[in-house]
């Protein structure tokens, strides 16, 4: 998690300047509502080419919950609330995982985790409303199959009052 907390007082000073001075133009966001757990992400990209991004999930059950593989490493930071994480063995890039196998943790408020390679998929459930930072950055030049982006999905794009509604919510719990 060294990325996450070697940029954190960056980060909350790029929320408190969007905030005060009402100009969110850096910040994009989505409802990501065609999948579980529904997901509202706000994220921008820092002059060094990592994208911060900011996510609230909403509960779900465990069988909704949509298992999948990043295109890119990442660092996640709970910032509020709990879910149940699962991550896969080892799975070969032009296969889907096995969702018997690996582990399955609780991680709450504080934890954190990587992902750190093109061969793990990993799974949400939310307890709870949860609130996560994310920090990656290029995607990897050899990835799975099975990457999922949000390109192309026509979803919803956030207002400006619900990304400052969102910055003001981040910011209470990671100043």
């Amino acid at each position: 998690m060294e990325k996450i907390k070697e940029i954190l007082p960056d980060i909350v000073k790029d929320i408190k300047q969007a905030i005060v001075k009402q100009d969110f133009s850096r910040f994009k966001g989505l409802r990501i509502d065609r999948r579980e757990p529904h997901t509202l992400r706000l994220f921008y990209y820092r002059e060094d080419g990592l994208r911060v991004c900011f996510h609230i999930f909403q509960p779900c059950a465990w069988e909704d919950a949509f298992p999948h593989p990043h295109s890119w490493d990442s660092e996640v930071l709970i910032v509020k609330g709990s879910y149940i994480h699962w991550v896969s063995d080892h799975t070969p890039l032009s296969e889907k995982c096995n969702e018997t196998k690996g582990f399955k943790h609780i991680l709450s408020s504080g934890s954190s985790y990587s992902i750190d390679n093109p061969y793990v998929w990993h799974k949400v459930q939310p307890l709870e409303e949860v609130m996560t930072l994310m920090v990656n950055s290029e995607a990897w030049e050899t990835q799975s199959d099975y990457c999922v982006t949000t390109k192309g999905k026509e979803l919803v794009k956030l207002t400006e009052s619900e990304i400052h509604n969102m910055l003001v919510d981040f910011h209470k719990y990671i100043k």
